[in-house]
């Protein structure tokens, strides 16, 4: 079977967004040397700034990667621009909408001028991906695209039982996490655990083991590891009682501004209204997608371990 004209279209898209998003990982390293000396930036501001270069080029490498294979009929590459496609409607999504809740939530900020024209160009900025995502998550989801990918790869009928697609974007989306988080162990970035705020040596080996667990519990499920099933269950439910927990705090604001303490006073003292949404807003997220991932880990869990026998019996 031909490569669908859908595929092509897609994987040329994904490659030059993926130039693009390398193109803005260069201009987060060049830009601490445009700010002017004397304006007040936050601490650990340079690292952030590399730290998110580097998760850009990650995404950029994940990105040629993933358009090579689509070019190539490649079944994984099927399942890696699904992933790709739910992380662009959700984040950009979420990006998208704290524009335009936030500034209700702060009147007494005025708009600078020509603010309008910012928020319409952020609008557009994040609406593009959010219609990528959308089509890629339909398009590659038809019948008649999996059946091209499975004719493209030739799959064997004796090939068993495989891992179910739900698993493996749970297992993508660990190891995307896992990279966003891991680089922030390498930063003096403070870290929220429980409710305490934790900074030093404490934050660093909170962020690396969140994000050491994230990448483990990736490449377990994609290897149809069993332990794995077992550590995404219990990774999925500490998140939901952490982020849930830390809502109903009753000092939310001062919690959150102790973390920023050490921020000029320009990037500090947001208001409490502020702060309370943006915790609810979390858990608002938190509990329909890991909650969606649980589901899906205790639906296919018989699946999974059974791909898991057919692949270490097949070895």
């Amino acid at each position: 079977m031909s490569r669908p004209a859908g595929v092509t279209v897609s994987a040329v898209f994904l490659i030059l967004g993926s130039a693009l998003t390398a193109l803005i990982g260069v201009f987060m390293l060049l830009a601490p040397s445009l700010v002017p000396p004397n304006s007040p930036q936050p601490p650990f501001a340079q690292a952030i700034m590399v730290i998110t270069a580097t998760v850009l080029f990650g995404c950029a490498l994940w990105g040629v990667l993933t358009g090579v294979g689509l070019f190539r009929m490649r079944r994984w590459a099927r399942i890696s621009i699904v992933v790709i496609g739910a992380l662009l409607v959700i984040f950009c999504g979420l990006s998208l909408l704290m524009i335009f809740i936030v500034p209700q939530l702060t009147p007494e900020f005025e708009p600078a001028s020509g603010m309008g024209i910012v928020v319409g160009i952020m609008f557009t900025f994040y609406l593009i991906p959010i219609a990528f995502g959308v089509w890629w998550l339909i398009y590659f989801n038809r019948t008649a695209v999996k059946a091209a990918f499975l004719a493209g790869a030739s799959v064997s009928a004796k090939e068993g039982p495989r891992r179910p697609l739900s698993i493996a974007v749970i297992a993508w989306h660990a190891i995307a996490f896992g990279i966003m988080t891991t680089p922030y162990a390498l930063s003096s970035w403070p870290a929220f655990f429980f409710g305490i705020v934790l900074t030093g040596w404490v934050a660093k080996l909170i962020y690396f083991s969140f994000g050491a667990a994230e990448l483990a519990i990736g490449a377990g499920l994609l290897k149809l590891k069993p332990w794995s099933h077992t550590a995404a269950v219990w990774f999925c439910t500490l998140t939901m009682v952490l982020n849930t927990m830390s809502a109903f705090l009753p000092d939310k604001a001062a919690r959150m501004n102790e973390m920023t303490r050490d921020h000029p006073p320009e990037f500090q003292g947001d208001p409490a209204v502020l702060m309370e949404f943006i915790y609810w807003f979390i858990v608002l997220i938190t509990w329909p997608t890991f909650g969606t991932a649980l589901w899906y880990l205790f639906t296919r869990k018989k699946a999974f371990l059974e791909a898991g026998r057919a692949s270490r019996a097949a070895s």
